[in-house]
């Protein structure tokens, strides 16, 4: 009886023990499913300030000291050379490296002891490891100082290092590392000291030093394709590339490819220079309001895929107003303000290699505002005359159109003019009229009287 009695609460607790362990069970899936959905959204807030890098295996392959840290839509990778491993600090006065001077969309940066990349604005002071980095349409240009600065294209990440200077060998050294991307970069050592740079590839090392040009100058290019292979072009100057144990030199007009685990492909000449149609050199425009559209043309006599066209307001193209890689041989710009301006051309193969550039041409945008000066020096106003004309004389701006009731003079480059104009007996009005070549107008009037 009483064995029965046990199992019948036995029985009567199971049913009791499944609901406390359904109740339980529900409160563990919904605190399970909570921690799960927040954690998914912190992780994707992460994900966005500190998106993954790559595993830097291509870069280890050389023998470079690198350190992983974070970039959106790219590869990164910090170059670690010499002393002071964590970078500058601006916080504690560090002097800085170089500046942001030119930022075109949406350019990113971040601190060398920093995790967060940021928005980037020109005249940002860059110091010792920080890195920039371009997104799509962006370009962004890096300057150490007047004489020397890097060009970056869209998706493109560098880290820079200090221009620092070397007793021993009298130059200042450089280290950097491109990731990704492309980069132009203009080095000169008249001025400060010869220069000796270095840049990290994903499959080797370029190495350029001001010494052994010429002229102290040396202008190249970078561009780290996305299979990780890289070109390096001379326009001036010379360079020397180290990968897989063999080194090329690059002389200038000339490129090489580097491969992943391939020597240096041996240099070859880029595409000759275009010939320049128009404007030509030295012309000048003006305009009173709205600038003109300017229509530059070229031709080429190789088979190309793209032109670049340069146009900036010094002879350097440091400073640029309209840079861009262009399908057809014309470009119409519209809004260029008034000042002067060089512009140059250069084929881009179907390799994406540019060739050399066109000889640099120079225009001028002139705006006139001011309307021309006139003076009439006879007759003077309210003049009583017995003749069935008169002479009208006077002066003007040169190069304006002088008009005398309507009538337009012959052009003439001189200051002063003159005309014979009929009277009629009684009131004669004498409208004189000066337009400039942008249409600024002056005017004077007389009134003449003949007697009957």
């Amino acid at each position: 009886m009483r064995e029965k009695k046990d199992i019948t609460k036995k029985t009567e607790a199971f049913p009791l023990l499944l609901q406390w362990a359904g109740r339980i069970g529900s409160d563990t899936l919904w605190a399970v499913s909570a921690f799960l959905f927040c954690s998914a959204i912190l992780l994707f807030g992460v994900k966005q300030l500190f998106p993954e890098g790559d595993s830097g295996g291509l870069f280890f392959g050389q023998g470079l000291p690198l350190s992983q840290v974070s970039l959106k839509k790219g590869r990164s990778f910090q170059l670690n050379v010499g002393e002071n491993i964590h970078g500058a600090n601006p916080a504690f006065g560090e002097e800085e490296t170089a500046f942001l001077t030119q930022i075109k969309n949406e350019v990113k940066n971040k601190r060398a002891s920093g995790i967060v990349w940021e928005n980037a604005q020109a005249g940002l002071k860059l110091y010792d490891r920080d890195a920039v980095q371009t997104l799509s349409n962006a370009k962004a240009v890096i300057t150490f100082d007047q004489d020397n600065f890097i060009d970056m294209g869209e998706n493109s990440l560098v880290i820079i290092r200090r221009l620092g200077r070397s007793r021993i060998l009298k130059t200042r050294r450089s280290f950097m590392l491109v990731a990704n991307g492309k980069f132009r970069g203009h080095v000169d050592g008249n001025n400060s000291g010869d220069i000796s740079l270095q840049i990290a590839l994903p499959t080797g090392v370029a190495e350029i030093d001001t010494k052994t040009s010429r002229d102290k100058k040396t202008e190249f290019e970078i561009h780290v394709l996305p299979d990780q292979s890289s070109t390096i072009t001379v326009f001036k100057g010379q360079a020397s590339v180290l990968a897989n144990g063999k080194r090329v030199s690059i002389r200038a007009n000339e490129t090489t490819k580097i491969d992943a685990q391939l020597p240096p492909l041996p240099p070859r000449p880029v595409l000759s220079p275009v010939h320049l149609k128009a404007p030509f050199d030295q012309k000048i425009y003006y305009y009173r309001h709205v600038p003109p559209e300017i229509s530059f043309t070229w031709t080429h006599t190789q088979k190309t895929g793209q032109y670049q066209l340069q146009i900036a307001t010094d002879t350097s193209f440091h400073h640029r107003v309209f840079d861009e890689a262009l399908g057809q041989s014309s470009f119409i710009h519209g809004n260029l303000k008034k000042g002067v301006y060089f512009w140059r051309v250069a084929a881009i193969d179907n390799q994406g290699i540019q060739g050399r550039w066109s000889p640099v041409r120079k225009i001028e945008m002139v705006q006139i505002l001011k309307p021309p000066a006139l003076k009439v020096l006879f007759p003077q106003k309210d003049e009583i005359v017995n003749h069935e004309s008169i002479v009208v004389r006077g002066i003007s701006d040169p190069n304006t159109q002088i008009y005398i009731n309507g009538k337009i003079l012959k052009p003439q480059n001189k200051r002063a003019f003159q005309e014979e104009v009929p009277l009629k007996k009684g009131i004669n009005l004498i409208l004189i009229e000066s337009v400039d070549r942008v249409g600024n107008m002056s005017f004077e009037r007389r009134l003449i009287s003949r007697k009957y």
